[in-house]
């Protein structure tokens, strides 16, 4: 049996019959060629007292090394007694059971744990309900765009779930496994226009947060974790899925090793996060600080909490932007304790993100430029001359000094003072001693 390589699978020539080829490194693995050439690559596995082959997907869309990775997936699921790839007039009954397959033969294997995430909250909130009881066949453009324009008020939300059904519909094509006479229904949807926000808080807002905060209709750990976005200014998911091995605090610091740009990345963590982490850390019992509340909090396996559940418990902790569609809570319990207003006196809320953002925006009033507010964030400065530069240390030395400056700000914020106003009398006095007079 010869081994799978792109190279030999060029050289395959069709004999006019079916062609069954073995990889003599992974036990169950090949690909078949078809009469007239077509090469796909192939799982076999027992199920039972069953065999089975199937295809997982055609050379040329998928490359060798990810057939592999994929066929090393589904021979460890047989491995368990359970069958990775049922038939296929039982696997595709519903648009729910394609989304199954498709998650676990596609997204989890290749694509990063935030956009697999991502892509089951878009499907389990938008669509599971509306059409995920639907034949796959059944679904059209219409049915889609009544659900696109249903969510017209939150057009990143609605423009998400026809990405998600896109390319969903478009990988079931490409695997040749079914086929809708009118094409993909998920393409050809005109996208609502994104504004992205640019929120940031004001000094006062700042003040009104931390001071509310205590009192907002959510549990302990989220208001913990909302905190930290504004100490920190890490992402929700990361804040949420933050874990116990990670944490040094004797040296201060957080590394994050799942995150979005694939690399370790070290979080100081100045004196206000400590307390808090502490805290939250004595209240955990498994390997997450911020178990999810579903779970059992004693159990060392429970899951964290997830990342969008803090836009949730920030939203319901807010004035609603429209009253008389959507009244306030009469329970105490539930009442909103934030009332943000814009400078025409309507409501202006904020999100998770906003927080991460305020701590950037504030950092550069402080007087820190790009390039460590940028090694703060984690944003990609993989082209950034000025990063070959620094080490390590003396990188993570320049964050801790930002973030202590930007936590001494925040201290006095809740002392009452701004320590960003710009007093007439000081500039006078910058004047006076820049020039001498």
């Amino acid at each position: 049996m010869p081994t799978i390589t792109k190279r030999f699978l060029d050289s395959i020539r069709p004999n006019g019959s079916l062609q069954i080829i073995r990889d003599d490194q992974l036990t169950g693995f090949g690909v078949q060629v078809t009469a007239k050439g077509r090469v796909s690559f192939c799982v076999t596995y027992q199920v039972g007292s069953k065999s089975k082959r199937r295809v997982i997907g055609a050379f040329g869309p998928m490359t060798v090394d990810q057939a592999r990775k994929a066929a090393l997936a589904h021979l460890a699921v047989a491995s368990k007694g359970e069958d990775p790839l049922p038939d296929t007039d039982r696997q595709f009954t519903t648009v729910a059971d394609l989304f199954a397959a498709w998650m676990n033969g596609h997204v989890r294997i290749y694509l990063k744990p935030n956009s697999a995430s991502a892509y089951q909250h878009s499907f389990d909130t938008h669509c599971r309900k509306l059409f995920g009881h639907l034949p796959p066949s059944k679904l059209d453009y219409a049915i889609l765009q009544r659900a696109h324009t249903a969510l017209s008020s939150t057009p990143t939300a609605a423009n998400h779930m026809i990405r998600t059904m896109r390319a969903m519909l478009s990988w079931a094509e490409a695997q040749r496994l079914i086929a809708w006479p009118a094409g993909n229904p998920a393409r050809g949807h005109r996208l609502y226009k994104e504004n992205p926000s640019d929120r940031i808080l004001t000094v006062p807002e700042m003040r009104e947060f931390i001071a509310g905060l205590p009192q907002a209709p959510m549990d302990v750990a989220t208001q913990r974790m909302l905190m930290l976005q504004l100490l920190l200014a890490q992402r929700s998911s990361e804040v949420a899925s933050m874990r116990r091995a990670n944490i040094n605090l004797d040296a201060a610091t957080w590394t994050i090793t799942d995150n979005k740009s694939q690399r370790p990345h070290i979080v100081p963590l100045p004196p206000w996060s400590r307390e808090i982490i502490a805290a939250a850390m004595g209240d955990a019992e498994g390997a997450f600080i911020f178990p999810s509340p579903v779970g059992d909090p004693t159990a060392t396996d429970t899951p964290p909490i997830a990342g969008h559940a803090l836009a949730t418990a920030l939203r319901r902790a807010q004035r609603p932007l429209d009253e008389p569609t959507n009244p306030v809570p009469s329970t105490a319990a539930d009442r909103w304790v934030f009332d943000f207003r814009n400078r025409e006196n309507q409501p202006n809320p904020i999100s998770p993100h906003d927080l991460r953002r305020n701590c950037s925006s504030y950092l550069e009033l402080l007087g820190y430029g790009d390039f460590i507010r940028g090694a703060i964030l984690n944003h990609s400065q993989r082209r950034n001359v000025t990063a070959k530069h620094y080490s390590a240390a003396e990188l993570t030395k320049l964050k801790r000094t930002a973030l202590l400056h930007w936590e001494a700000s925040l201290r006095q914020i809740v002392a009452g003072n701004d320590p960003f106003a710009s007093v007439l009398e000081d500039d006078r006095e910058e004047e006076r001693r820049v020039l001498g007079i």
